[in-house]
């Protein structure tokens, strides 16, 4: 069945940004040492990619040495610790007591007189900023201009026609193209459990999480203590990234760990399943009247859950991405984690929020990128320019600012200089339609399993995180017709490509203008099929809301 209920969409804030809380992690990067800076100087040549990566192991499997630990207790005056490495080479250490803003700064400034410390960041928790919402049943975020037929002068990102286009080549949105959404985890929804992509061949196991903290995880009790969560088998990186949820009650902010993060009380948002539906929904069918289709949904998906109650730390998305990337991961104990069998071509990330991109987040985005990943981020939900939210402003990544169906700047979206615009549902317009329509879990809390009465449903959301998988979805689309046909491709490529083919639409807002692009699916895929092969049925798609696919001549069409 479908649940109506007023969603409080979270954009979750972005980690390694500024924020006045205590802080005991911090993520520290050295430099590599004088046989490492010889080796790299050695295979400068073809070699340096493969030289890179042997560097990043040696350094992500080296602890800091107790000479170095000791030079952070020092710079901090407190005690501090190795806890685990990251992907790229850098190491997160604790401190045994919080430090405040000014101690914070303090610190940092301390560390970075090393000259062998690359860099050095807090590890911040990621934070929900809100949007009010209510629930829509149709799609026409998938459909362009007069294509909805409950509002005909409402329009989305043209996917429909691009389904089309795809189809008389003989393509399916997405096929063979991996997209990994880093978010808080999946739900066995039946609108798409059958696109996920299973951990490494093993049936019923889809993704991994990457939650180094049970209380975060919802895997143990939220009054736990910082030693007995870090003690618990629970705190680290575990096959399968179903979303547990991420509700919070009264009680639970009243403890130290969720207080210190100025948590709020909520019901679970089922924020990965939304924006998964969104890729790679499976389609609507006459015995399936509430489905939704997916913008790639011929596209398979890898969830990886490194969001949780709160948010989720800095150093835990680093490694989600890391690993969905195919790049070599450590678990908190050392540990390998397995490697990623199916690398995503695709990484969508439904998070940020203010503050400078840091080095510890560019470093893993270039890392990521290298490996041939293109990484698709929210602009952010804090009205300000784009500039101030992280990751949105880090370099090679493509930014998703949010519009309405009535092609305006959605006023929560950030502005400034975006990549591109896409449908995030406008909270501004007194219809329940004006929402993104996706897959969520009727839980109203813990997640429970169908066999304990929990099930797949659907809701309306708004904001740049419903915007970003539609740019996601269309860049697995833009890919999978790059692979079929053999050819290359690049990050900055595809945003280009994006850009050059983006229709233009009201893109000013009360607080600022972003781009002046919006995604145009339909567009992007023609311009690397053009001219058409000739069909005998008609080359425009009509939709109407609740419909069916029908096949009419030699071409599909489509009807949401």
């Amino acid at each position: 069945m479908k649940i109506f209920i007023k969603i409080s969409l979270t954009i979750l804030a972005c980690s390694l940004c500024m924020s006045a809380m205590a802080a005991n992690r911090f993520i520290i990067k050295y430099k590599p040492n004088e046989s490492q800076t010889s080796f790299l100087l050695e295979h400068e040549g073809a070699d340096k990619k493969k030289a890179r990566a042997h560097i990043r192991t040696q350094m992500m499997e080296g602890k800091i040495s107790n000479e170095k630990r000791d030079v952070l207790s020092t710079a901090s005056r407190v005690r501090a610790k190795h806890s685990h490495s990251l992907a790229t080479g850098a190491h997160v250490i604790t401190l045994s007591e919080h430090l405040d803003k000014k101690q914070t700064e303090q610190f940092i400034s301390n560390v970075k007189q090393d000259n062998s410390v690359e860099y050095i960041v807090e590890d911040k928790i990621a934070k929900p900023l809100s949007v009010p919402t209510i629930n829509s049943t149709y799609q026409w975020d998938m459909v362009n201009l007069g294509g909805f037929a409950v509002q005909l002068k409402w329009s989305g990102d043209n996917f429909v026609n691009a389904w089309n286009v795809l189809n008389l080549y003989g393509y399916i949105p997405g096929e063979n193209v991996v997209v990994a959404v880093v978010d808080t985890g999946y739900t066995p929804h039946p609108n798409f459990i059958n696109n996920l992509q299973t951990l490494n061949g093993q049936t019923g196991i889809y993704g991994y999480k990457f939650i180094a903290d049970c209380r975060i995880s919802g895997e143990c009790p939220t009054d736990t203590l910082d030693n007995d969560a870090k003690a618990n088998s629970k705190s680290r990186y575990t096959p399968d990234g179903i979303d547990l949820g991420d509700f919070l009650t009264d009680e639970d902010i009243k403890h130290d760990f969720f207080k210190n993060r100025e948590a709020k009380a909520q019901n679970s948002s089922w924020h990965g399943s939304h924006v998964t539906g969104t890729v790679i929904g499976s389609g609507y069918s006459s015995s399936n009247p509430l489905y939704m289709t997916g913008g790639a949904y011929g596209a398979t998906s890898v969830p990886v859950r490194a969001l949780g109650k709160s948010g989720g730390y800095d150093s835990d998305i680093i490694n989600g991405m890391s690993w969905a990337a195919g790049l070599a991961v450590l678990n908190v104990d050392g540990s390998p984690v397995p490697v990623n069998a199916n690398p995503a071509q695709v990484i969508s990330m439904s998070l940020g929020g203010p503050g400078s991109c840091s080095a510890a987040y560019q470093d893993a985005i270039d890392n990521v990128v290298a490996e041939g990943a293109v990484i698709v981020v929210a602009a952010g939900n804090e009205k300000s320019n784009v500039n101030t939210s992280c990751p949105a402003n880090c370099n090679n990544v493509i930014s998703v600012a949010a519009k309405g169906p009535t092609g305006v700047l959605a006023s929560y979206s950030n502005y400034g200089a975006t990549t591109i615009t896409a449908s995030g549902g406008d909270d501004t317009i007194n219809e329940p339609l004006s929402e993104v329509y996706s897959t969520i879990w009727s839980s109203l809390q813990e997640y429970q399993s169908t066999s304990n009465g929990g099930s797949g449903t659907w809701g309306g959301m708004d904001g740049t995180s419903m915007a970003t998988p539609h740019v996601s979805a269309a860049v697995a689309d833009l890919i999978g017709v790059f692979k079929a046909q053999g050819k290359t491709y690049t990050s900055q490529g595809i945003a280009n490509l994006l850009q050059k083919t983006a229709t233009t639409y009201n893109n000013c807002s009360s607080y600022g203008c972003a781009t002046n692009l919006a995604l145009d699916a339909s567009a992007a895929v023609s311009s690397l099929l053009a001219p058409a092969p000739t069909a005998s049925s008609p080359s425009y798609a009509w939709v109407i809301a609740g419909g069916a696919a029908a096949v009419v001549g030699t071409a599909l069409f489509y009807m949401l």
